[in-house]
């Protein structure tokens, strides 16, 4: 069964910067700097593909890095 609270978690772990907000509800989101929610996002949408087979492809800047 997808676990679409999982990948989320797993994806917001990456990304976490401050302790403060350690047990708090909501926590892992807290965490985030501001500069990496569209980095969670992109993230998350593309873990949800892999788990659901799902093929794609994220633009590329003209030197071939994934654009965030």
């Amino acid at each position: 069964m997808l676990d679409t609270g999982k990948i989320l978690n797993d994806v917001l772990q990456k990304h976490h910067d401050s302790d403060k907000w350690v047990g708090a509800p909501f926590e892992g989101i807290k965490r985030l700097s501001n500069t990496k929610v569209g980095r969670v996002g992109q993230d998350f949408i593309e873990e949800l593909c892999n788990v659901l087979g799902i093929p794609f492809e994220f633009p590329e800047n003209p030197k071939g890095v994934r654009k965030n």
